[in-house]
């Protein structure tokens, strides 16, 4: 139980200091009484006579013209007990009342708004309206004012709460909120003003409150006489907003203090901030990113200050795929220096320098400086010997048009060399091999190739008897396509007849393979003594099965004495099916008991199939 209590009495102390930390300003409603003279509101302190008052009267006396009535105060609109509380600021002629109160609990650097409503009215006593009235905040020790100003016409925006925003960067922890009633007019007239305690907000800061991370020293790099601060940054900016990284010479980011050119200062010490552009706030009003900077005296440099004088370009030549940056300068470097290469024209301090100029593979921009390393100086600080290399590797290696061919499902060839792409090198020959890494053999026939398999092409220098590469990418996949299967059945729904009994019976024609028939398809049936078999030569739906659509309209019938030939060039597709219908009906005459057999038989090589073991289906029929 103790422990329980102590820890309600912890959270409810981190309560009261987080509002006590919270900015404040007095609320103009609170207390909630009227007064219209000798008044005296909690925090707010007027140069002259100012009132209390409801929406009904000023000062809980006069009533407010021309209705009686004016609209409640937007921080008060309801009022427990109707008075709806504001204050009242009366002025004319030549006297500017004012009415003042202290906005506490600043951070210094913050942007903050308050929120306020003003309101021009007259009561029972003048017959004139105010003009104009303004808000400010200003510290004892400052003229930093921030002013909004009102302008009030009678009929158009009095006796009506108009908002306002004061926007202003705290410069104490304190500063003074001034209201004052510039009504000019002989008769003069009110100024209310409604303010909440609530309504004084700090705006947001996205450059954070962690201090900038930084190195505590930094020193020259010859031949510069100068630093970079922005060198001695270590962190990381924050995650959101527009922020930038600003140095001055105060750990208060006083104005006069900001150091405008951070990229070349001398000794002294200097303070990081995090700078929100869009809301102009700091990190901290008291920096400790501190950077001591020293200045080292440098040697002479022998680099000189000429630029090096180098042509334009290099390609590379096959069968080499690189270049020699040094091929491309034009004289030599002075005595006691050498030439060292960047990527950009500029590079800082911590930017490598090419470290193979000899061998260089990638295409781009190189530029060359002159390096005293004793000095450790250079010539320049910003290059324009520019050197543009193009690396080619497609002109040094074959290509292939396409990486796959393929032979037909029986025979046929493929002629390698066909689906070579690129243009063969000056002293180089097209060879090609079954593996990668050019062992063995070259094919000997590459225009004849008959067998699938994985063909490699190479270039070949005989003069050095060396190969592009050890190992081609240019690769072409010879497959075999699958050969057609196709495979017969008989459908019948009944296989007795009796005398004179005729029905349909289908022959279905199936690929079996996943591949489609190519060219003619042929099947025969065989003519039976004791039945007749007939057919229809158009499409139509056979009496099998409850009814089965057939492809008759699509073939071709021929007969002979022992056999009906059907035949079509339409293919049949992968996995699919033709059906053909027939009819048989048995003779006249034809005795009970014979059994005879009704045979399809699929011709050879029929749609360029290869299998004829399953190219026959019989089905038994017999007369009762």
């Amino acid at each position: 139980m103790m422990k329980k209590f102590l820890l309600i009495m912890v959270l409810m102390l981190m309560s009261i200091a987080s509002v006590l930390r919270a900015q404040t300003v007095p609320a103009t409603g609170a207390g909630a009484y009227d007064c219209y003279t000798g008044c005296s509101q909690i925090g707010w302190i007027g140069s002259g006579n100012y009132w209390i008052s409801n929406a009904f009267k000023g000062g809980g006396e006069y009533a407010w013209l021309p209705t009686g009535v004016v609209p409640s105060p937007p921080s008060n609109p309801i009022g427990s007990d109707g008075g709806k509380h504001f204050l009242s600021l009366y002025a004319s002629g030549s006297v500017e009342n004012s009415l003042s109160s202290q906005m506490t609990g600043l951070i210094v650097g913050r942007s903050y708004t308050l929120k306020y409503y003003v309101m021009s009215s007259k009561a029972d006593i003048d017959d004139a309206y105010g003009d104009p009235t303004g808000f400010a905040t200003k510290a004892a020790v400052s003229t930093n004012n921030v002013v909004n100003t009102h302008t009030f016409t009678e009929g158009v925006n009095t006796n009506q709460w108009i908002l306002g925003n004061l926007k202003f960067t705290a410069i104490a922890s304190s500063q003074t909120l001034l209201i004052v009633n510039g009504t000019k007019t002989y008769s003069g007239g009110f100024i209310n003003v409604d303010i909440a305690g609530a309504w004084l907000t700090m705006d947001p800061c996205d450059a954070g409150t962690a201090q900038v991370q930084v190195n505590s020293t930094l020193t020259n790099t010859c031949p510069s006489a100068t630093a970079n601060l922005n060198n001695a940054f270590t962190g990381w900016y924050p995650p959101s907003g527009n922020n930038v990284l600003v140095w001055f010479k105060d750990p208060a980011h006083s104005l006069n203090q900001i150091v405008n050119n951070p990229s070349a200062v001398g000794p002294g010490t200097y303070y990081a901030f995090f700078h929100d552009l869009n809301n102009d706030c700091y990190n901290t009003s008291d920096s400790k990113a501190k950077v001591v900077v020293s200045i080292n005296a440098c040697q002479s440099c022998k680099a000189g200050t000429s630029q090096v004088s180098v042509k334009a370009s290099l390609k590379n030549i096959c069968p080499s795929s690189t270049v020699n940056l040094n091929d491309a300068l034009v004289g030599s470097a002075p005595a006691g220096t050498f030439i060292v290469w960047y990527v950009k024209p500029n590079p800082q301090p911590q930017d490598p320098w090419v470290t193979d100029p000899a061998h260089i593979a990638k295409s781009g921009d190189y530029y060359a400086f002159i390096y005293d390393q004793a000095a450790n100086c250079k010539n320049v600080t910003t290059s324009t010997a520019k050197v543009s290399v193009g690396i080619n590797n497609d002109i040094c290696h074959p290509g292939v048009k396409s990486d796959n061919a393929s032979l037909p499902c029986q025979g046929g060839t493929v002629n390698l060399p066909l689906l070579f792409s690129g243009l063969i090198p000056s002293g180089a020959e097209l060879r090609w091999f079954d593996n990668s890494t050019h062992s063995g053999e070259p094919i000997s026939t590459p225009t004849n190739v008959q067998q699938p398999g994985e063909f490699y092409t190479f270039y070949y220098y005989g003069v050095t008897g060396t190969y592009d590469s050890d190992n081609s990418a240019a690769k072409i996949t010879v497959t075999r396509e699958t050969c057609p299967d196709l495979s017969p059945t008989i459908e019948i729904d009944n296989l007795n007849f009796n005398e004179g009994a005729a029905r349909d019976f289908t022959v279905n024609i199936y690929e079996i393979n996943g591949a489609p028939s190519s060219g003619a398809v042929s099947f025969r049936i065989t003519k039976s003594g004791s039945y007749t078999i007939s057919y229809p030569t158009v499409s139509g739906t056979s009496d099998v099965d409850g009814g089965q659509k057939n492809d008759n309209s699509n073939w071709t019938f021929t007969e002979n004495a022992g056999f009906i030939t059907a035949t079509s060039s339409l293919p049949i597709s992968a996995n699919g099916a033709a059906v053909i219908g027939f009819n048989i009906k048995r003779k006249a005459g034809q005795p009970k008991g014979v059994t005879q057999n009704i045979t399809s038989t699929i011709v050879s090589n029929s749609g360029g199939e290869t299998n004829s073991g399953n190219n026959q289906a019989i089905r038994s029929v017999s007369t009762n």
